[in-house]
């Protein structure tokens, strides 16, 4: 049978789900790339911010600790690489939404520096153990169980300093997530770790926004607009 057909007969009987799992487990290939979506910020912290690259936890780095997303068919940036992501994530999303009034990674007389660390980054991937009996994939659609779980965290701690280097207060966000499922296209494998490193953000964000001892400033009375 040629390909095309079979492929159609497939389509029309299988449906989105099943055609979702032969993604995962064919030759197709996903490349993760960490993303942060959040929603509008309600006002601006009035200072410019310098920001320094974050750091990485240790483990991450030494290949000690799951870093990034863990999942047949899906390549990841290692070690600095993936760090550098996710750092540029943070800092684009920070700044489209306005923030800080100006942040930048460079600035001669700065009113507060930016920095912090990546605590954990990870998603696991893979089928349920019972998948792998004969079988399994029949059972399941028969069900309608889901074939997979996924698990994983984003941890962030931000810092804010004074050009000095003296600490004015540190931010901490943290998601966590375990689901079954069944695979879809329209939910790769990292959907789930950017979901969480967005909540992550969000956490910090609402902190930052919310400390007394920051000056802030209506974004849209000051003219500032999204990027």
């Amino acid at each position: 049978m040629c390909m095309s057909l079979w492929h159609h007969r497939v389509c029309r009987l299988a449906g989105p789900a099943i055609l979702g799992i032969m993604f995962i487990v064919s030759g197709c290939s996903h490349r993760y790339v960490p993303d942060v979506s959040l929603g509008d910020s309600p006002h601006t912290i009035d200072a410019t911010v310098e920001y320094h690259p974050l750091q990485t936890a240790r483990g991450l780095l030494s290949g000690h600790e799951s870093f990034g997303v863990v999942a047949p068919k899906v390549t990841t940036a290692s070690g600095r690489e993936l760090a550098g992501q996710v750092e540029h994530a943070v800092i684009e999303e920070l700044t489209a939404t306005h923030v800080f009034r100006r942040l930048t990674p460079y600035d001669s007389q700065p009113d507060l520096v930016l920095s912090g660390r990546i605590n954990a980054f990870y998603e696991h991937f893979r089928p349920q153990l019972w998948n792998y009996a004969p079988g399994a994939g029949t059972i399941a659609r028969l069900l309608r169980v889901n074939t997979h779980v996924t698990n994983g965290e984003a941890d962030l701690t931000l810092l804010l300093l004074k050009p000095s280097g003296e600490l004015v207060k540190t931010y901490t966000g943290r998601s966590t997530f375990r689901e079954t499922l069944t695979p879809t296209e329209e939910a790769p494998p990292g959907e789930r770790l950017n979901r969480a490193l967005s909540e992550a953000v969000q956490q910090i964000r609402d902190k930052i926004l919310e400390d007394s001892n920051l000056p802030k400033m209506n974004h849209r009375a000051s003219g500032l607009t999204h990027q």
